[in-house]
């Protein structure tokens, strides 16, 4: 489950992120988050057991606005990003398992 927020309250500003799988990134989130702070939940589903990234597919504009959350099913947070600080098209936030302990490794 993904929840989007903006500090200044007009979306995204073109700023996409994704969930890359085994190189591949196989869902996104933001592209509809156009104007309001806040957006969601989306809902989206994973491949269990694989180390899963989250990304940037798309480089907007104020990233210093973009903030989101990453919940589990049973609405544990996975990852939170608060607004505050930029982001390049080279970041990464986090990499977790979705739904259990992963084997493999990056």
């Amino acid at each position: 489950m993904v929840s989007l927020s903006d500090s200044f309250a007009d979306g995204w500003n073109g700023n996409v992120l994704g969930f890359r799988q085994n190189g591949s990134v196989v869902a996104t989130f933001g592209v509809t988050f156009k104007t309001g702070s806040a957006s969601g939940p989306f809902y989206i589903t994973l491949a269990k057991n694989l180390n899963t990234q989250i990304v940037v597919t798309t480089l907007g504009t104020k990233t210093n606005e973009v903030g989101f959350i990453i919940r589990s099913l049973n609405s544990t947070i996975i990852y939170q990003r608060t607004s505050g600080s930029t982001f390049t098209t080279t970041t990464y936030f986090t990499i977790f398992c979705p739904d259990t302990q992963c084997l493999n490794t990056l």
